[in-house]
């Protein structure tokens, strides 16, 4: 973590500019391998607390003073997406750590109360203009058609002449010069307009039951460490589809976040793959564990059947003696 957190100051400071955002260093993007940083970091910590018996808030300075380092570096650059991203990781393994929701709630509401006004302060003064244009274009896109809204209007042309079964695959006409980044941020609109709302639908499902497969496997999973691992990456993969497709869609500003295992990206298919690595490899412990728990009932069942066997015997035979 430590080498991560030098490789995001490097960035701001000898870091390669592309599309306004300060992002890469030697070819790779550090903000895409914090994720899994943050994931790896924050279950240690609430493993810990469990193990320990303690309480979720004790000792939670530390994890509030990591996850804002990160979230500062990263939003420097600027990459709002993905600084927001790992906020909600740690939220979502935050809230699956057993805390009380009933003082969550009285504490969500007092910190809203306070971060109110330096969350003003943030947009106003401390967002690019850039990142402002795509919060305020997606309310009406059209306006400016050919200037701030240009990449979301062609991503709603996309969407839009695809229909239900697309055009056809590599029969995309937004892709040829239109619509800019058609294989990054944008690519899951150019697979709408090829293969339409059905192939959409065919992704989205394949993301779905590996976000609803890593739960699993954090429900089966006894130790609380891998635990915490599997809800991480299940609500990583699941957050980043639902963001990106809420940019090319409108609902959501444009934020540069890629969609899991599909947007052209090396760090970003290097980090996913990684974190699949790690989801199996606690599905094996799992499964491990499980054949060992049922080989010892085994053994346990074949001594206790023996023992009783043997004490019917010894009874029977006691009876038979005295009947003579």
């Amino acid at each position: 973590m430590v080498g991560g957190i030098f490789l995001l100051i490097m960035v701001l400071w000898k870091g390669k500019v592309v599309n306004n955002a300060q992002s890469w260093i030697f070819g790779i993007q550090p903000a895409e391998f914090m994720k899994l940083g943050t994931i790896l970091v924050t279950a240690r910590f609430f493993a810990l607390r469990q193990e320990s018996s303690k309480q979720v808030w004790i000792g939670s300075g530390k994890l509030l003073f990591f996850l804002a380092t990160i979230f500062f570096l990263i939003f420097k650059q600027p990459n709002l997406g993905s600084a927001l991203l790992i906020l909600g990781i740690g939220f979502s393994i935050f809230l699956c750590s057993g805390i009380n929701i009933n003082l969550l709630i009285k504490r969500t509401i007092i910190g809203s109360i306070l971060w109110l006004p330096i969350l003003y302060f943030l947009i106003q003064y401390s967002l690019s203009e850039v990142q402002k244009t795509r919060i305020t274009t997606i309310f009406n896109p059209f306006v400016d058609a050919q200037g701030n809204g240009y990449q979301l209007v062609n991503s709603f042309i996309a969407i839009g002449s695809g229909g239900i079964t697309g055009r056809g695959f590599g029969n995309s006409i937004q892709k040829t010069g239109y619509l800019p980044e058609p294989h990054t941020n944008f690519i899951m609109a150019i697979i709408s307009e090829e293969l339409g709302f059905i192939g959409v639908c065919i992704i989205m499902a394949g993301v779905l039951a590996i976000v609803l497969r890593s739960l699993k496997i954090a429900q089966l999973c006894e130790d609380p460490f891998g635990n915490f691992i599997a809800i991480g990456i299940g609500c990583m993969i699941g957050m980043q589809s639902v963001v990106n497709l809420g940019g090319i869609t409108g609902l959501f500003p444009l934020t540069g976040t890629p969609f899991p295992f599909v947007s052209f990206g090396g760090s970003s298919l290097m980090v996913n793959l990684i974190a699949i690595g790690i989801l199996l490899n606690i599905s094996i412990f799992n499964k491990n564990t499980f054949y060992n728990i049922e080989y010892i009932v085994k053994l346990k069942c074949y001594f206790l059947n023996k023992a009783l066997l043997y004490r019917i015997q010894y009874h029977y035979e006691i009876n038979i003696i005295t009947e003579y």
